[in-house]
């Protein structure tokens, strides 16, 4: 899979994206967000299954900062790994067509 930018008076090679510049960083990312969901589910089971763990106040709070760290991964992190990914792949596609110097150039002349 690669990503194709149209760019006038560059060659084919300089614009084109390749795979591993979005498929690496995004997997990275979901194995990232899967052990944040495993290990919090880990933790939220081992206190409910064994009654030792349920019975101390320090484990209640455990628990809460489990379930609290289980909603950014469930919902947060899908989000956020998405955004980045596609704003490194943009980024990356403008610096390959030299866009980035160009706006760089502008920025400094403000």
């Amino acid at each position: 899979m690669s990503l194709h930018v149209s760019s006038e008076g560059k060659d084919k090679d300089s614009s084109e994206l390749s795979s591993f510049d979005f498929i690496l960083p995004m997997l990275a990312l979901v194995a990232v967000n899967l052990l944040v969901i495993i290990g919090n589910v880990m933790v939220i089971a081992a206190v409910f299954t064994h009654s030792k763990l349920r019975s101390t106040t320090t484990n209640k709070f455990v628990v809460s900062l489990a379930v609290a760290d289980l909603m950014v991964g469930l919902i947060v992190l899908p989000f956020s790994s998405a955004n980045q990914v596609i704003l490194s792949t943009r980024t990356s596609l403008y610096s390959k067509q030299g866009y980035v110097e160009e706006e760089e150039e502008e920025s400094a002349m403000i």
